[in-house]
């Protein structure tokens, strides 16, 4: 029995021992725990203190900093220059100061045809940018864009404060974008007695510009009332278009912040003169500006004086690249030149022996390379040998050097303002006459290029955008009036027709139309060829029936159609016309 407890008691012993065994290791394994978590607390304690200490220590040194910058900025012996010495502060102030009374904001009323129904009541719109004063008569440069097809041009001077004084149109050079006013006699007066006299700015040298050249942009932009001025540099120089069919002309880029509302606006330079004009501004990038260069334009300007629409001179020649290849096929010098494709007939180049098939080396002693360009003083890069020739004015002598199957030959032109522009090109409203023929619910124009978004209806018009299918003219169809004889005809007359034939006569003009509408005036029916061969057959006496009917329906005079309007007159006898 003894034995039994003794074993009893041992067994119990040792399950004791193994009990606190096992409790000691989780004890100790607790003591570890509450030992990290202790040392993990501690470190992050001493971490924050640190921290809050660095961070008070760099907010007093920003509160430091920023107090000295508040003392030095108040300083009335120092001012906030952006980087600027104040010498060079106080002269673009000096210059911004002598600028603002010349400068001035143009405000117009313009208008555009409907080139689909050019019958219609004009569409109108305002037009807002700058411009500025050149001589003490009140002459005024601006941009074209700017004033455009004028109804009523205003001008606004900072020293008349709101109140807006008249101005006229001079002359344009839409392909240039360039516009010359001049101020009223009224207007003048009103200056006059504010300040004494008429301010105006003086021309530079835009020749001797070069990249880096620190200049000022004045004008209204955004169209506010108050004038503002930004500095930049000239960046570079770049081409530029002044619309999808033009071939652009080089012009100076800036940094200086160029918006809507600027255009037409000097550009000054360091001694106050103006050394270009500014005129378009990249909305999507940042501090690209484009200003057209006063050197480029000074003959233009003064033949403004005596040519109210003024077109670029062109030679008359059209040009592509060449190649070594080329020129060894030809037998001419291999490298350089400008190949002639095509000459156009009656034109500089046609006059003065320019032929298809040459190769142009030289302009005026400049070499030409193989891509048509030229290295010339007043330019830092190439420039496109066009542009050398858009310096030169009418009467002036051109000299060019090319080579023909190998042979050298120097060529001289005589630069004349072409008395008979391009039949095909852009039309000026404002400017030059449009002219339409009505027939039958059908509106008949001279095809221009301010018709190509009629390419749409026919896909052929887009060749007569080109240069070189311009010197021959077209009829075209604008529209076709519903209810009209036309549009019963399901598509045989349709906007974008071209005319090739009226009762088997070839026709490219409208004076050409009317005569052959005034052949069938007698006849039973007109017949209309277009030039994808299908016809259209008019009955003579239902066209003259609905005449009246149809101009009291959409607006037009038929009296705008000589050749109705005697028809009419001349058939009453005939023919019951129904009253308006």
């Amino acid at each position: 029995m003894l034995k039994k407890l003794v074993l009893i008691a041992k067994r119990l012993l040792i399950g004791i021992f193994f009990i606190l065994k096992n409790q000691f290791k989780n004890l100790l394994l607790l003591g570890l725990v509450f030992l990290s978590f202790f040392a993990t607390f501690k470190l992050h304690q001493a971490v924050d203190k640190k921290i809050e200490k660095n961070v008070d220590a760099a907010v007093w040194q920003a509160k430091k900093q920023l107090l000295e910058t508040t003392k030095r900025l108040s300083s009335p012996t120092v001012e906030n220059t952006c980087n600027k010495s104040p010498e060079t502060t106080s002269r673009w102030m000096e210059i911004e100061k002598k600028c603002r009374d010349a400068v001035v904001q143009v405000r117009s009323s313009m208008f555009d045809i409907n080139w689909s129904e050019p019958y219609r009541v004009p569409e109108t719109a305002e037009g807002v940018g700058s411009g500025f004063i050149v001589n003490p008569e009140g002459d005024v440069i601006t941009n074209f864009h700017v004033v455009g097809n004028s109804l009523r041009i205003q001008l606004q001077l900072p020293c008349l404060g709101k109140e807006r004084i008249e101005a006229n149109v001079i002359g344009v050079s839409p392909e240039r974008d360039i516009a010359l006013l001049k101020i009223q006699p009224e207007g003048l007066e009103k200056i006059i007695a504010k300040l004494g006299q008429i301010p105006y700015l003086e021309l530079g040298n835009s020749d001797s510009i070069r990249r880096g050249t620190e200049i000022m942009a004045i004008g209204y932009p955004l169209s506010k009332d108050y004038i503002k001025s930004t500095q930049g540099i000239i960046s570079g120089w770049e081409r530029v278009r002044f619309g999808e069919r033009d071939p652009g002309q080089c012009c100076m880029e800036t940094t200086a912040p160029i918006n809507p509302g600027n255009s037409g606006g000097p550009a000054v330079s360091a001694d106050g003169k103006v050394i270009g004009i500014n005129f378009a501004g990249v909305m999507n990038a940042q501090n690209i500006g484009y200003i057209i260069p006063i050197d480029d334009i000074r003959r233009p300007i003064q033949d403004l004086y005596t040519t109210q629409l003024q077109r670029k001179i062109k030679i008359g020649c059209v040009p592509q690249p060449s190649s070594p290849v080329i020129n060894k096929y030809l037998g001419n010098p291999e490298e350089g030149g400008v190949y002639v494709t095509k000459v156009l007939s009656d034109s500089i180049a046609a006059k003065s022996d320019l032929q298809e098939g040459d190769v142009i080396y030289q302009i005026n002693e400049f070499d030409i390379d193989r891509f048509g360009e030229v290295f010339v003083p007043w330019n830092e890069d190439r420039v496109h040998f066009t542009d050398v020739i858009n310096r030169y004015a009418e009467g002036d002598t051109i000299n060019l050097v090319v080579y023909r199957n190998g042979v050298k030959k120097n060529i001289s032109m005589q630069l004349e303002d072409p008395k008979q522009p391009p039949k095909i090109r852009i039309y000026f409203p404002g400017f030059e006459a449009i002219d339409y023929e009505i027939f039958g619910g059908v509106v008949f124009m001279e095809f221009a290029l301010n018709h190509l978004p009629l390419v749409e209806k026919n896909p052929k018009l887009v060749r007569y955008g080109e240069i070189e299918n311009r010197d021959k003219g077209l009829v075209i169809v604008t529209h076709v009036m519903p209810t009209s004889q036309a549009q019963e005809m399901r598509g045989l007359v349709c906007p974008g027709m071209i005319i090739d034939s009226v009762n088997g006569n070839k026709i490219n003009s409208l004076e050409g139309l009317r005569t052959q509408i005034k052949n069938s005036l007698g006849a039973d029916f007109l017949r209309i060829r277009g030039d994808d061969q299908q016809y259209a057959i008019f009955d003579m006496e239902e066209v003259l029936k609905n005449e009246q009917r149809l101009a009291k329906m959409f607006l037009f005079k038929p009296a705008h159609s000589l050749t109705l309007a005697h028809a009419i007159e001349t058939s009453k006898k005939s023919i019951q016309i129904p009253a308006a």
